[in-house]
């Protein structure tokens, strides 16, 4: 060379090492004379797009760690011509470096293996401590082995290097799971030999270390004197020989050792911090604590790069770590699970809050963590069920494949075949639909008892935090936690909830939840706002040194928000303005330019810049992307910017990822965060392009209409496209989807916002699309049991319009008027509206009203004492039900015969009523119907002295439909109650039920029953009359 060639603030002085991942040069940094190791890749990688994408990965691992066992990365970037012409063309330009701690010249661990267990231990914990620290945060090494672990400094550090092969848990969208694992063979793990990469994860660390820990300990390979074919077979098929130790250890050392060595993974440690944890007990020490995350201080004019890629660790918020890690610790001792909320505004650390405990806990072995994203705009397989695929790696599988990928790896979770048929529905949904001649789209309490099973059976091993990020666009995630405390669980789990105050403006179904939430479960609240300025000092710190003048505008400007101070000096960086200066980072230039007025002005100019040199069309690329939502699928976004004639080059996904703009997820990508997706967006709209974003958007997905769940984004694509309309038309079939599978808060809020849509045309020229809307509004709330507000929507509906409202929908309103005055004990009135309603659906052929008026009809002579009119309107409904294949109706048949049989005394013939008509609720996905016919099945075994089952059921139909929402939780407690006396149960209980019966019967304005209930608890009263001993709904 013709001189040494300076690399940023470095200069390269000469080549150490070189491999197939890079070549490692000496360098010196050039004003604190500090030496340090800069590796570049090699010539033939630098043109290697795969080598230089894995280049990246490293960059990425090793910068996201903050540990003094792993290796501490100073700086990263690309050569360029003048470094290439300086080097006499050995180096060329744009080839990618990065700049780390340089060790030590000798390692200890191939030179002086340890001689005794003292030094075997202290060996042992720090690369178990930095492993440790390394999968908490989800990254494997993958190549383990003695010279991936040197010795640096004075003081002799052992930290974990080259991490070339490093991968995070979850595969890649793309990545097959039989692609290369890579590793060294003497080292490598049977799922690396066997290149099943979804198989990899922490255990196959583990696997390595045992392999050159049996060698320390013994003097010899675990499988020795073999060609590379027999190693191969030794390491799937041989159990390792006895361990011959040279030097005394721990008793059941060996055993530790031979689990880290099980050719099964599962039953290996599943992390680090297990071994160690383990490891520490066998020796009979605790050294715990003593080398957790340490930040490194910076060289100066250096590490600008690594601003967006480092690993900040948390600053502040002392009180309210201390208040997770006592809620956690009570959690596991009483094995009862809690809800944290954290609540703020945006930018102000929750979310890092909520992973810091996750990691910390999973760094120490006392927990693991499962983190729920919940985005604005979410995809049938966000939330709750991506949270399991990432948990068991198996992200982008479905059908057959994900089914067998479950079995393996959730062993036991499930006792049958069909559930877990169930299982691979709810993860990927309808991938099994051909080979399951049972299929039906999962109802949502079906879906949330899957994730409670998973959680069960993550819990056995170890308690559970689950992170629930973006609550405040999570009613799916409000709905489970209602679910999963419905009913005491003996489960170690804290949920830790993240809520952006200002995000449940605009959000009423998650606001109401939200209430509901904090009513029925009392979660811990923690409130936070800005960090002090002491911490926000210890954080500007820990990014990056500036200047005192700088620095101080910085923190008047950002106030005390994290997010906003991060996201500034990135920009600064990207921009090129910081410049380095005696006192620390500066900006460049005579002037100081203008501070941002907000986070989106600071992510929209960030954008602006990270495109420049990109085709002028990229940036609406990415408009398209974000109007499909903070987490999008990679080939649907193809298709719209094909359908908009956009371009979208790889080069641009590459540089939104470069700039850590964009994440790359397995079902596509995701944007950094919310507000950068909401800033896009919010400048398309400005412009103007928002309303033919939506249309291409809905013009895709139009194609998808079919896939549950799609309805409800065609629905807001729709409307944002000001195609009124077609919006109107999806958020029918949105709602109806969620009506059928008991999702019925998300059904009314999607009434409510198709009805505020038909209020803008004028509900006169929509009429009938107004009145469809109010009688399905009323269907889900007559669901739930709140008779009043039915009426009103059922009454509404039959308003006289000129002209008149279709003829069928006038039938149904009247059939709901029946169904309410039927249950509000109003037969007579009851009678006459159903004789009208089957009189017009006869003359118009409306079937589904005439077989629903039928049936409420029969209820109502069986209940009237009419019993010899039953059996022919009973039958009138199910001939109309049979002729519309209404499933639901028939089974409601079902229930009808029987409620006339039990009434007849005919209680054979009752039971295989019920019994049928159960069988066909569970098959549909139908709780409230269950639920009736267990009501049934449960005054039937009242009848016949069966009362423990009795009482067992009409309490499962209690919780049923109390889960529901339902207010017909007032029969089986009727029947709780009126039973409860005879039956010796205790007064305190018989007052508990009669309690919540009043609440519900005031609701509903039943004075009727109020009386009846405070006969049959308090005494005497003046009893109303009932036809029916056993009440029946």
């Amino acid at each position: 060379m013709s001189s040494y060639p300076i690399v940023g603030a470095y200069t390269l002085k000469k080549p150490l090492a070189s491999g197939g991942m890079g070549v490692v040069w000496l360098g010196e940094h050039i004003k604190q004379r500090e030496a340090v190791a800069i590796k570049l890749l090699p010539f033939h990688g630098s043109i290697d797009p795969e080598k230089r994408a894995a280049f990246f990965r490293e960059i990425q691992a090793v910068s996201a760690l903050n540990h003094r066992h792993v290796v501490h990365v100073y700086d990263y970037g690309h050569l360029n011509k003048s470094h290439e012409l300086a080097s006499g063309g050995h180096l060329v330009a744009d080839t990618p470096y990065m700049v780390m701690e340089l060790a030590n010249p000798d390692s200890p661990l191939l030179t002086h293996p340890p001689q005794n267990a003292e030094t075997l231990l202290n060996y042992l914990v720090p690369i178990l401590e930095g492993l440790s620290h390394a999968h908490a945060r989800g990254i494997t090494h993958r190549d383990l082995k003695p010279s991936n672990i040197l010795q640096f400094g004075r003081e002799k550090t052992l930290k974990l290097v080259d991490f070339g092969l490093a991968q995070i848990f979850s595969a890649p969208e793309g990545l097959d799971q039989h692609s290369s694992s890579g590793g060294t063979p003497r080292y490598m793990a049977p799922e690396q030999f066997e290149s099943r990469n979804r198989d990899c994860g922490p255990w196959t660390d583990l696997y390595s270390l045992a392999c050159f820990v049996w060698e320390w300990v013994s003097g010899q390979p675990v499988f020795s004197n073999r060609s590379l074919f027999q190693l191969i077979h030794a390491h799937l098929h041989e159990p390792p020989p006895p361990l011959n130790p040279q030097f005394p250890v721990p008793k059941d050392f060996e055993a530790w050792l031979r689990k880290n060595l099980a050719k099964d993974f599962r039953t290996r440690f599943p992390a680090a911090s297990d071994a160690l944890n383990d490891l520490l007990h066998l020796f009979g020490t605790d050294r715990r604590g003593r080398s957790r995350s340490l930040p490194k201080a910076p060289l100066s004019e250096s590490g600008l790069n690594l601003v967006g890629l480092r690993h900040i660790p948390l600053v502040g918020r002392a009180q309210e770590r201390e208040v997770l890690r006592d809620l956690f610790a009570t959690v596991a001792q009483n094995q009862k699970p809690h809800l944290v909320l954290l609540d703020g505004p945006a930018g102000v650390g929750k979310t890092k809050l909520a992973e810091w405990l996750g990691e910390d806990l999973e760094e120490l072995g006392h927990g693991q963590a499962l983190r729920v994203q919940f985005n604005e705009n979410p995809a049938p397989m966000e939330g709750l069920a991506q949270a399991i695929h990432k948990k068991i790696n198996s992200s982008g599988l479905e059908g057959l494949a994900l089914l067998n990928h479950g079995k393996f790896r959730l062993a036991g979770l499930l006792e049958n075949e069909n559930a877990w048929l169930s299982w691979v529905e709810w993860l990927a949904p309808g991938s099994m639909a051909g080979a399951n001649p049972l299929w039906r789209p999962l109802q949502p309490h079906e879906r949330y008892a899957f994730m409670i099973q998973c959680i069960a059976h993550f819990c056995q091993s170890k308690p559970v935090v689950v992170l629930l990020d973006n609550l405040h666009w999570g009613a799916d995630g409000l709905l489970f936690l209602r679910e999963f405390f419905s009913e005491f669980r003996q489960l170690p789990v804290l949920f830790v909830g993240t809520v952006r105050s200002e995000g449940l403006i605009n959000r009423p179904q998650e606001r109401f939840l939200l209430e509901q939430v904090q009513a029925e479960i009392a979660p811990t609240v923690l409130h936070l706002g800005p960090l002090t300025e002491k911490e926000h000092q210890n954080l500007l710190h820990q990014l990056i040194p500036l200047n005192p003048e700088l620095h101080s505008r910085l923190l008047a400007r950002t106030s005390g928000n994290p997010l906003f101070t991060l996201r500034l000096i990135g920009d600064w960086i990207q921009r090129g303005l910081l410049v380095p200066s005696e006192t620390g980072f500066a900006l460049s230039g005579l002037q100081m330019p203008e501070l941002p007025d907000n986070l989106h002005q600071i992510w929209r100019d960030y954008l602006a810049r990270a495109l420049k040199g990109q085709p002028e069309s990229s940036w609406f690329a990415v408009e398209l992307a974000a109007f499909l939502g903070s987490q999008f699928n990679v080939g649907t976004w193809d298709e719209v910017c094909q359908v908009a004639n956009i371009p979208n080059p790889p080069s641009l996904v590459e540089r939104l990822q470069e700039c850590d703009l964009w994440i790359s997820e397995p079902s596509g990508f995701r944007f950094a965060h919310d507000m950068l997706r909401e800033s896009v967006e919010r400048q398309a709209i400005a412009a103007g392009r928002h309303q033919r974003w939506h249309g291409f958007c809905a013009q895709v997905l139009l194609k998808q209409r079919d896939k549950r769940g799609i309805a409800e984004k065609l629905a807001y694509h729709f409307q944002g496209a000001d195609q009124p309309h077609q919006a109107i038309e999806f958020f029918l079939v949105a709602a109806r989807e969620q009506r059928e599978t008991s999702g019925y808060a998300s059904a009314l809020y999607l009434l409510e916002r198709r009805e505020s849509l038909i209020d803008t045309l004028g509900r006169d020229p929509m009429r009938n699309a107004w009145v469809e809307g109010r009688i399905l509004m009323a269907r889900v709330h007559l669901h739930q049991g709140r008779l009043n507000r039915t009426m009103t929507l059922a009454q509404s509906a039959l308003i006289p319009f000129d002209p008149p409202v279709a003829e069928d929908l006038i039938c149904e309103a009247m059939r709901l008027v029946g169904d309410v005055q039927r249950k509000m004990n109003q037969l007579n009135e009851a009678l006459d509206t159903y004789r009208a309603c089957i009189k017009r659906s006869e003359n118009i052929g409306q079937d589904h009203a005439l077989a629903a008026s039928a049936w409420g009809l029969a209820d109502c002579q069986r209940r009237c004492g009419l019993l010899n009119e039953v059996t022919q309107s009973l039958e009138c409904a199910r001939a109309a039900y049979e002729r519309i294949a209404d499933a639901h109706g028939i089974a409601d048949y079902w229930i009808g015969k029987a409620d006339l049989c039990l009434c007849q005394g005919e209680n054979q013939a009752a039971e295989v009523g019920y019994q049928q008509a159960m069988q066909l609720f569970e098959e549909l996905g139908n709780r409230y119907g269950v639920a009736r016919s267990m009501n049934g099945l449960a005054c039937l075994d009242f009848a016949h002295n069966r009362r423990e089952l009795a009482f067992s059921r009409w309490e499962k139909a209690l919780e049923m439909l109390n889960q529901l929402g339902s207010r017909e939780q007032l029969y089986p407690l009727l029947n709780l109650i009126g039973k409860a006396k005879a039956s010796q149960i205790p007064k305190s209980q018989r007052r508990s039920w009669a309690s919540q019966a009043l609440r519900l019967a005031k609701k509903d304005q039943r004075a009727d029953l109020r009386v009846w209930i405070l006969h049959h608890v308090s005494g005497p009263t003046s009893e109303p009359q009932f036809a029916a001993e056993c009440w029946l709904f």
